[in-house]
Parts: C-alpha cells; sequence; structure tokens
C-alpha cells in the first residue's frame, strides 16, 4: 500500500531555502526552519521524492533498522499534523476562493485616491483585528487589478495619498507592521489599477523577514531597495 500523500495546509507557505525548509504559519506569523533531514522528510509526505528509496538510504545512512526510519517519518508528520503545518490531502488540491468576492472592488473605480488609500488601510486594519492574518492575507489573492481605474501618472504620484493616509492608521505591533502595511498598500495600488505583487521574502542566516509591494520588479516605498535582493522570496501574490 503507498503511503499517505499529504499538503502543506491552507494557513502555510513553505520553500526550500539554502537546502532548508522555511515554514511560515499564517495563523500567527511565525516561521519555523527545518534542519536538512527534516526537509527530506517533508518532501518524502509531500510526494516531492521516493519515500521507499529514501527509507532504504536513511537506513543505510544512519545505520538503523527500516523499522526505526519509519516511526521517525511518522513521528514528524504527526507533529506537523499537531501544528498545523500539513494535512492530509490529494496532491495538486487547491485552496477554493470565494468567487462573489472578485468583483466587489469595482465599486471603488471612481473613488479619489485619498479616499481609496483610506479606505484600504482601514479595511486591512479592520480585518486584521477581525480577522486575523491567515484569512486576510488568503483574501488579497481574490483582489484584481481593476481596469481603467488608473490616470497616467508616475507611480510616485500615485502613493503621496496613500503615505498621507497612513498617518492615520496605526496598526497593531510594530515588528508586524511590513505585513499590514504592505497589504495594505498592495490593496490600494491594485485598486488604482496597478499591477502590483505583494511579496514575502526571507534569508535564513542571519535569519530575516519581510513583506513588501514590488511594481515591475521594483520595491514600493523602499527605503533600502538593496536590502530586498539579499532576500528569497517565500510566498508572493503576483495574480
Amino acid at each position: 500500500m503507498s503511503p499517505p500523500h499529504y499538503v502543506p495546509s491552507e494557513d502555510v507557505r513553505y520553500r526550500q531555502i539554502d537546502g532548508c525548509g522555511i515554514i511560515l504559519d499564517l495563523r500567527n506569523q511565525r516561521y519555523a526552519v527545518l534542519d536538512h533531514l527534516g526537509t527530506a522528510i517533508w518532501a518524502c509526505l509531500t510526494g516531492e521524492t521516493d519515500t521507499a528509496a529514501c527509507i532504504v538510504q536513511w537506513a543505510r545512512e544512519f545505520d538503523a533498522t527500516v523499522d526505526k526510519i519509519v516511526d521517525t517519518i511518522d513521528e514528524f508528520a504527526v507533529d506537523c499534523l499537531n501544528k498545523g503545518y500539513l494535512r492530509r490531502g490529494e496532491l495538486g488540491a487547491q485552496r477554493k476562493f470565494d468567487q462573489k468576492r472578485r468583483g466587489l472592488s469595482v465599486l471603488f473605480r471612481h473613488l479619489p485616491s485619498s479616499v481609496l488609500a483610506f479606505t484600504a488601510l482601514t479595511f486591512i486594519a479592520m480585518s486584521l483585528k477581525l480577522r486575523g492574518f491567515s484569512k486576510t492575507y488568503g483574501r488579497q489573492t481574490e483582489v484584481r487589478v481593476i481596469p481603467g481605474s488608473s490616470a497616467v501618472a508616475p507611480l510616485d504620484t500615485i502613493i503621496q495619498p496613500f503615505v498621507a493616509a497612513e498617518n492615520f492608521i496605526l496598526f497593531g505591533s510594530a515588528p508586524n507592521d511590513c505585513l499590514a502595511r504592505s497589504l495594505a498598500l498592495f490593496h490600494y495600488l491594485r485598486w488604482r489599477g496597478i499591477p502590483a505583487t505583494h511579496v514575502i521574502g526571507i534569508r535564513r542566516v542571519p535569519f530575516t523577514a519581510h513583506a513588501w509591494v514590488e511594481v515591475s520588479g521594483e520595491g514600493v516605498l523602499a527605503p533600502r531597495p538593496r536590502f530586498f535582493s539579499t532576500l528569497a522570496t517565500l510566498t508572493s501574490i503576483n495574480r
């Protein structure tokens, strides 16, 4: 009988960086770093590598019995299930979104930029407070670029109302401000017809994480553009 397949939970983003698996838990905005063995076991559980071949290889490498290796894999799987990192499911399973929400932002097409900026900031602040980061982040994938809502103007001019409006909105805790601010900016730019991309990037050593918005591959409101080049993209919203 083939081993069970697992997929990352809807609230988890995962990527290998420098040979180690990096997990972002959207529910609590915390990161976990897997060692090389944990990363290899994750790959087996999610069907990226052949589990049977790995078991034989590890039994030889660690001079352990097959049963011991299988027990180790099972313990890792149970731990990931309990922490909410993995769930049982079929490979290729995709998250379903509420399709009815996709067209709602069109209502803001003709609003002034200052109103759009304040609305985006307020919406994100309230959503984070009431729904939490995971659901707020998930809904950003439904925000589409509104055609015809952006007059021909330099990007610096378009973002000025956002910079002015954010002086009136205070997000929760300072360490997480980049997440809240970047989501609000992403929302605002798409309402203005700008095809913005939201990015969460990390560096493993020394560990650093940051969230920002890009337009045409360039960071927006980025005081340290070179800093972004040192980070590997963990997850992004660009569709």
